[in-house]
């Protein structure tokens, strides 16, 4: 998996999964029906993901919460996106309090801000718990779709 980036000053937090673009062409294969399934279990893991996600958020102003939305327009791509620039210290803590899941750290250490230690703020990890809860029952349920033993 790896990341978005920076946008006109909004961190976005979002994953993007390697070798999409040739799961999205097989899932093009497959007839009408079928891709129809596929995508309705896309969007219902993407609104999932987007709602685990803001319940476990912290709730001071709000403003966290109400930046986590869905985008699922797009036939078999389904992005879910914190748009505040302070998502990824919520989530991977500050100072010498960091918390960084093994995998994302090369994406982790964009946000890195200063080299002198500082005490900081807690891990309050909100998005990644959300996607780890769901992926594997995307990919239950899409083995299920596809009758893939």
């Amino acid at each position: 998996m790896e990341w978005l980036n920076l946008l006109n000053g909004t961190i976005i937090m979002g994953v993007e999964i390697k070798g999409l673009k040739e799961l999205q062409a097989k899932f093009a294969k497959l007839d009408e029906d079928l891709q129809t399934e596929v995508d309705a279990e896309l969007t219902a893991s993407a609104v999932n993901i987007t709602s685990n996600a803001k319940r476990m958020a912290p709730i001071d102003t709000g403003r966290l919460r109400g930046s986590i939305v869905p985008d699922t327009n797009t036939k078999f791509f389904k992005k879910v996106t914190a748009n505040v620039f302070y998502a990824p210290y919520v989530e991977f803590g500050t100072g010498t309090k960091v918390q960084v899941p093994a995998g994302l750290e090369t994406y982790a250490m964009q946000f890195k801000k200063s080299v002198k230690p500082w005490n900081g703020m807690n891990a309050q990890p909100y998005f990644f718990p959300a996607l780890d809860a769901e992926a594997p029952k995307l990919i239950n349920n899409l083995k299920k779709i596809l009758e893939i033993k």
